[in-house]
């Protein structure tokens, strides 16, 4: 399956988890895209480089940006629970192996399911994750593959 056939075949309300060296720049991508989605960015700290995105086309007019610090988890519930935007990118350390990161993906994956949002995972490596729905790797050397999709 191409990467264009995996972007218009994802579903609302699913979890993608976006690995590799590139995965900001993929999602940038990505988003530049969907014209009409509205998003929201969660991290933990500030990583993003707003003139970069800039250059992706006017993006930043549809994004919102959220530095949650160590509140990840309640800011991407309260997004999706608004039920306000297309898709929510979590470019944060989401541990699924410790301190119940199953319960939390599930509990994302119910809420993006009632509010008709996607969730992306920005990650550094693949989870094992039975919640996530896909999963793409993403590299600088433009190789860009599928891992996984339900």
């Amino acid at each position: 399956m191409s990467l264009e056939t995996f972007r218009e075949r994802i579903r609302e309300g699913t979890l993608i988890e976006v690995v590799g060296a590139s995965r900001t720049e993929w999602m940038v991508g990505f988003l530049s895209k969907k014209p009409q989605a509205q998003v929201g960015w969660v991290e933990d700290a500030f990583s993003v480089f707003p003139t970069a995105v800039e250059q992706q086309g006017g993006l930043l007019q549809r994004i919102v940006f959220f530095e949650a610090g160590k509140e990840v988890d309640w800011t991407v519930c309260t997004l999706l629970r608004s039920k306000v935007f297309s898709f929510i990118v979590v470019s944060a350390k989401l541990d699924v192996r410790y301190s119940g990161g199953e319960k939390k993906l599930r509990r994302y994956q119910l809420l993006a399911e009632k509010a008709g949002c996607n969730v992306f995972l920005l990650s550094e490596h693949p989870t094992s994750a039975w919640c996530i729905s896909a999963q793409v790797q993403s590299e600088y050397s433009g190789e860009t593959r599928i891992l996984k999709q339900k």
